[in-house]
């Protein structure tokens, strides 16, 4: 497994709860596309490759984090992890690993935590099949983990107004 880096500077903005923040792809393999004028990010991945994506954050809380996904070749993982400095038995948590088999290309929705002393959130695509693949990261959302209702901005402001 190899990762490519560059200097590349697309990012793509996230929100969360109040402030902005940008994953940046790590990989020349990594670009932002616009379909429809709806953007996602999509990492492409040939046979044995490796991409990431990440952003530095600081979690002084724990913090669930919500995303689409679309990733369906054979032989391919999208994990999503959490970086955490000096944390035994593993500085680097990974509460979710997709299916490496081929699925119907359709976005999924997937919801994890990270914990308290969290500082780089990395979505890792890796391709273990025969054939390049593809993985694709949308709808990136963090919320705290005393929101327990998981409201985005707009809705927080809808329920105040009642």
């Amino acid at each position: 497994m190899s990762v490519q880096t560059s200097t590349q500077s697309t990012a793509l903005p996230i929100m969360v709860i109040g402030e902005l923040v940008e994953f940046k792809p790590r990989d020349v393999l990594s670009d932002i596309l616009s379909v429809k004028n709806q953007q996602f990010i999509q990492a492409n991945i040939p046979p044995g490759g490796t991409a990431i994506i990440e952003t530095d954050t600081y979690f002084d809380v724990p913090h669930r984090i919500l995303f689409d996904y679309l990733e369906f070749n054979d032989g391919q993982t999208l994990s999503i992890c959490c970086l955490r400095p000096f944390f035994e038995p593993y500085e680097l948590f990974c509460p979710f690993i997709s299916e490496s088999r081929s699925s119907p290309i359709m976005w999924r929705t997937q919801r994890v935590t990270c914990p308290v002393g969290t500082i780089k959130i990395m979505f890792i695509c890796e391709n273990f099949g025969r054939q390049a693949g593809s993985c694709s990261i949308d709808n990136v959302r963090l919320h705290k983990s005393n929101d327990i209702l998981d409201l985005e901005p707009c809705q927080k402001d809808l329920l105040r107004s009642l």
